[in-house]
């Protein structure tokens, strides 16, 4: 199961779960009150008293004393009209309250206002806040489900401002972000680089700031959760430790102790303590208020099955995930699910449920890629119509000016004789050289009108060739769903029936047979997960384009070849089809140069400058003759060309036979 933003998480099940933090004499955070009220009551200076009316309200909302939350935020945008600045701010106050009730497109509306304008001030509060906006941007956009476009916000927005405020809280935070998100990839150790950056920066921000416990507990249980997949038990321990007397003392928030039983009790589980595990799991689940928290009782659930599994005690594992699909809040968890319960079951010696819980699943997943698929359908069919219907109001236009352009001449041609009646020598003239400028005129539309349906029928081109590569992408995805998902599915079900048949009696020729065939069934379905990834591959769609080449050139290494990637300047920024149509043009060439060039050594570089993007491949192989190649191109290099040509790029080929192949790509990518 995915790991949410911490932040975004602990901030609503404080406001759906009515979960309080309590706060004893002397804690950090009610001093940090006490001190916001202390400046509010000295000040005279409105926009002192409005920032700490709105951070009152925030803490205030977290301690689910709703009555001062409301009285604070409504005395903060009173007092924020009066301030330019003050007045910026309030949007993105605005659109943190509004997460209580998951106003999603009011929130990104109020959160795009607020950064706009704040543009024009340029000290390190509005740095500070900036980096919120961002940070807030990216926690909505990953509950929608765009983690790509989450990312770039963090990357390229909230930890630029946060670096510029020089606020190590804020700082520290985006970090810990950029770690969850690398966590989600199954980017272990770089999620680690983070979330050590996240301790150090926190540990030494402003002691006497709210919210500094419960952000360094909140650290320290995702630090140890990474470290226990990371294989490193010790340091786990040691992060729960440090967690441990932090949660007793300074926090009473719901979710963070079920964070911590759920990270403390797979520690137990992978050191094989196996009854501590579940003594773990059931605290947290036992918790006052957990039951208002129901994704962290998932998580929770689904750890304690695991642990039951490995304990071999599949009944009341399966009991467990029974009781996860009916409580499943989304639907790739129960896909999940029913792909535990089939392994399960399976292991009871219980075929029949094996082999119905498989069906369940191959039912769930063909359900989530027919709807993804329908969706995209229509939304494609939909652009290609309205494209349709602009070429056609566009050419309309076009033939009614030239209509009343031909109206107009004929209008004046009649002038013109009319003019030659009254006066036949003055007429004559001025009609023979009115009627030259006129047909000269006349040619120069007919050009201009002739020029026009050139361009037109240009961008329809560019239209129907953007159409064909996103239908031809969205294909990809499909049909490597349906590989990975359907057909990988239903030969799992056949490799289960056909174990159970081999297993059934003494060894026999029947038998050592079924087992080869077994054997070639599982090679086979490797295979098919192999192609299903090389299809669409998760990395691309996950940390983008950099990432996702790098992975393809070491997947394509050998003994026999080295497969080098340098990359410069690669903006993270660019369009999700962008990425898509490079990667297809690098993967068809490096393909090319592995299979045939005869290669011990290929050499990638990608760079970027501006909207300028550079593809050089270099191999030591056997070479061609590019002329022939031009005369006799294959299916290959015709769709790398096709897609060169969509991004208006241009590609030079320079080989020889037995000298190896350089070739380089020039694409315009845009600003």
């Amino acid at each position: 199961m995915r790991f949410v933003f911490i932040a975004v998480s602990f901030l609503l099940a404080q406001v759906h779960g009515h979960c309080q933090i309590l706060y004893s004499k002397g804690d950090p955070d009610l001093v940090y009150i006490e001190q916001l009220e202390r400046e509010i009551s000295e000040t005279t200076w409105d926009s002192i008293k409005a920032y700490n009316s709105f951070k009152l309200s925030v803490r205030f909302m977290l301690l689910n004393d709703t009555i001062k939350a409301k009285k604070y935020f409504s005395n903060a945008m009173d007092l924020s009209d009066r301030n330019p600045f003050m007045k910026a701010v309030s949007y993105y106050y605005k659109a943190r309250s509004m997460f209580v009730n998951d106003d999603r497109a009011a929130i990104n509306r109020n959160l795009m206002i607020c950064d706009s304008l704040l543009a024009v001030f340029e000290h390190t509060e509005a740095y500070k806040v900036r980096s919120n906006v961002w940070q807030n941007y990216a926690h909505l956009q990953q509950l929608i489900g765009n983690d790509s476009i989450a990312m770039n916000a963090l990357l390229s927005k909230a930890l630029p401002f946060a670096k510029k405020s020089g606020d190590l809280l804020v700082l520290g935070r985006v970090n810990r972000d950029i770690a969850t998100f690398l966590m989600n990839a199954d980017q272990r150790k770089k999620a680690q680089v983070y979330l050590n950056n996240t301790a150090i920066l926190i540990e030494n921000s402003e002691e006497d700031r709210g919210g500094i416990a419960t952000e360094l507990v909140l650290t320290y249980i995702m630090m140890a959760e990474n470290y226990v997949n990371l294989n490193m038990y010790d340091s786990a321990k040691l992060q729960l430790d440090k967690a441990k007397p932090m949660l007793n003392e300074k926090t009473g928030a719901v979710t963070i102790h079920m964070d911590y039983r759920y990270a403390e009790g797979i520690y137990y589980d992978k050191i094989k303590q196996f009854a501590k595990a579940l003594e773990s799991f059931k605290k947290g689940l036992d918790f006052p208020g957990a039951r208002q928290s129901p994704y962290f009782q998932n998580r929770l659930k689904y750890a304690k099955y695991k642990t039951l599994s490995n304990m071999k005690d599949y009944k009341t594992a399966v009991s467990v995930l029974l009781d996860l699909d009916s409580a499943s809040l989304f639907d790739k968890d129960r896909k999940l699910f029913c792909q535990e319960l089939y392994k399960t079951y399976f292991k009871m010696g219980n075929i029949r449920e094996a082999y119905r819980w498989s069906m369940r699943y191959i039912e769930v997943s063909d359900s989530l890629y027919e709807k993804k698929y329908q969706n995209d359908v229509v939304e494609m069919e939909a652009k290609f119509q309205n494209s349709e219907n602009q070429n056609r109001i566009f050419l309309l236009q076009v033939e009614k000016d030239k209509a009343v352009l031909t109206s107009a001449n004929d209008r004046l041609l009649v002038w013109a004789l009319a003019g030659v009646s009254l006066s036949l020598a003055i007429g004559f003239i001025f009609g023979f050289q009115y009627f030259t400028n006129s047909k000269k005129l006349s040619r120069e539309r007919e050009l201009n009108y002739q020029q026009q349906l050139k361009e037109v029928e240009q961008q329809r081109k560019m239209q129907f060739t953007q159409a064909l590569l996103e239908g031809e992408e969205k294909e990809r995805k499909r049909l490597a769903g349906d590989l990975h998902d359907g057909l990988g599915g239903m030969l799992a079900g056949v490799k289960i029936n056909l174990s159970r048949l081999a297993n059934s009696a003494e060894p026999t020729a029947m038998n050592i047979d079924l087992n080869k065939v077994i054997y070639q069934l599982d090679n086979s379905v490797n295979e098919l997960r192999r192609i299903a990834r090389n299809m669409m591959p998760q990395s691309l769609i996950s940390l983008g384009l950099e990432s996702a080449l790098s992975d393809m050139c070491i997947s394509l290494s050998s003994e026999m070849t080295l497969v080098e990637f340098e990359s410069f300047e690669i903006a993270p920024s660019l369009s999700k089809e962008t990425q898509v149509t490079i990667y297809r043009i690098v993967q068809e060439l490096l393909t090319n140069a592995v299979r045939h060039a005869g290669a011990s050594e290929i050499m990638l570089q990608c760079s970027q400058n501006e909207s300028a993007f550079f593809i050089t491949i270099e191999d030591n192989g056997r070479g061609f003759d590019t002329e022939a190649v031009n005369h006799t191109k294959g299916m290959g290099l015709q769709n790398v060309q096709t897609r060169i040509d969509y991004l208006n790029g241009k590609m030079v080929i320079n080989s020889t036979p037995g000298n190896g192949t350089t070739i380089n790509i020039e694409l315009h990518v845009g600003a």
